[in-house]
């Protein structure tokens, strides 16, 4: 009872899109017929349906089609709903166009011919029936019963993605991504990927990570090859289609200046934030050294997000970091001053703890102020204090490496940001997605989109769950 109330509902919302006319006998006994099949009454519904269909309703032929399919108030006959497809396909009706074309396309009481099956999907699809127009893109992607062409399936592809097919938006970030069909291009796989994700394909975002892993890799195997500029565009590119990493290696390399880059903190800055928002390992850090080096007046989230990493890390020990916020306590320009805490720091720092760093600059602030304004602005010479802030930041560029390179930080660096930025035993340390990475290229693509369940799903309006043809 309940699936016929479900089909009868479903295929009473197609009336809403069908052009207002006024309201003809056949197409009053259609309407009658539905309200009673979706109130479960199937035997009072079926003749009235059956006669707006026989005057020639195709909406009416369309859904007597669906009973027949589905056995549902008839005996089940995919033939005789055959039948009532092509009375309403005369009309152009394109759910009855494409049901048509999936029993060529299955062989349902009828020998299969794809190459039958993809006129009718075309067909469907030039109406705007989205699953034909998937359909007749995977055949001809795929050359399942006739000549594979790739970019006309890729036309197809594009028109059911537009309909809202998560499924066609998946095969085409995939062929944008390894350049099937078409030219590769990894900004247009992201966003198809992007869309397939949010047209309920979740498992969507596996291949976006999948795919920025990709590009951060093939940006390092650049930069192994000396290719410096190009390793920097794919960083920023990255960077630009949401991947954590590729900012955080954009963003180190502007920071530190590698591989003859001028230093671009402001650009850095911003790359690294996004770097932390997107939770990327060592984001955080990284963004909070570029708000350290950063000159000016920064803005207050900046700020923020530093000092809660700065003061988190150094509250658990790390005395490198008491330093740093000893310093962005004294200076006002982060807007947070606080000069007696900064020499507190300090002195802990210094005679607590033994970190040497923070005994000069200690003194030199004991030394030389702070009764008489305690909360200065910065010095116009640098002082002990920012001298010794300054000194570790130049040792930054061993400590911040960027992913896959060995890049250890210096020995004799007295900068605690340098401590996180260790060498790997191996050329590289990105390995995060290698077990999906790993499962995914052993697949072929026809495999691939086997698993999509967009193919075939539309094979009627009523399709029940179980049926192993939808």
């Amino acid at each position: 009872m309940f699936f016929a109330r479900l089909i009868f509902s479903l295929l009473a919302f197609s009336l809403l899109v069908v052009t207002a006319l006024a309201e003809t006998p056949s197409q009053a006994q259609f309407e009658r017929g539905m309200e009673l099949g979706k109130a479960g009454d199937i035997d009072a519904a079926l003749p009235l349906i059956r006669s707006a269909a026989e005057a020639g309703l195709a909406e009416a032929q369309y859904t007597l089609g669906t009973m027949y399919t589905h056995g549902q108030g008839v005996a089940q006959s995919k033939t005789i709903a055959r039948e009532w497809y092509h009375k309403a396909a005369v009309q152009d009706h394109p759910g009855a166009i494409y049901n048509i074309g999936l029993h060529y396309d299955r062989g349902l009481e009828i020998e299969q011919n794809l190459a039958t099956a993809l006129g009718y999907y075309e067909r469907a699809s030039a109406l705007g029936h989205g699953e034909a127009a998937y359909n007749a893109g995977h055949i001809l992607f795929m050359g399942d019963g006739v000549d594979k062409d790739m970019a006309r399936g890729l036309t197809f592809f594009e028109v059911a993605a537009k309909a809202g097919l998560g499924g066609a938006s998946l095969a085409l970030g995939w062929a944008y991504e390894f350049g099937l069909g078409t030219d590769q291009n990894y900004r247009l796989a992201n966003m198809n990927y992007t869309l397939a994700e949010l047209n309920g394909k979740p498992f969507a975002s596996l291949f976006k990570a999948d795919l920025h892993v990709k590009m951060n890799e093939e940006a390092i195997a650049l930069q192994q090859a000396g290719r410096f500029a190009d390793a920097l565009a794919l960083f920023d590119a990255a960077c630009d289609d949401a991947s954590g990493f590729g900012c955080y290696n954009a963003g180190v390399i502007r920071l530190e200046g590698r591989h003859g880059f001028a230093r671009d903190i402001p650009r850095a800055l911003s790359q690294l934030r996004d770097a932390c928002i997107f939770e990327t390992a060592y984001g955080c850090r990284g963004h909070a050294a570029a708000v350290l080096y950063a000159p000016g007046t920064l803005h207050k989230s900046d700020v923020e997000m530093a000092a809660k990493l700065i003061t988190q890390e150094c509250e658990g020990g790390d005395q490198g970091q008491c330093l740093n916020l000893a310093y962005m306590k004294y200076y006002t320009r982060f807007g947070m001053p606080d000069a007696d805490g900064a020499i507190s720091l300090l002195a802990k720092a210094c005679y607590n703890h033994g970190y040497k760093p923070a005994c000069k600059p200690h003194q030199d602030l004991y030394n030389t102020q702070l009764a008489l304004s305690p909360a200065p602005v910065a010095p116009r010479q640098r002082g002990a204090f920012e001298q010794s802030l300054h000194n570790g930041l130049d040792a930054l560029a061993g400590g911040l490496k960027v992913w896959g390179q060995a890049a250890a930080a210096s020995s004799g660096s007295s900068y605690a940001y340098g401590n996180y930025g260790a060498a790997s035993s191996s050329s590289t340390t990105y390995n995060q997605m290698d077990t999906y990475q790993a499962w995914q290229d052993k697949q072929d693509f026809n495999n691939y989109l086997s698993r999509m369940s967009s193919y075939g799903s539309a094979y009627a309006a009523g399709c029940r769950p179980g049926n192993p043809y939808c």
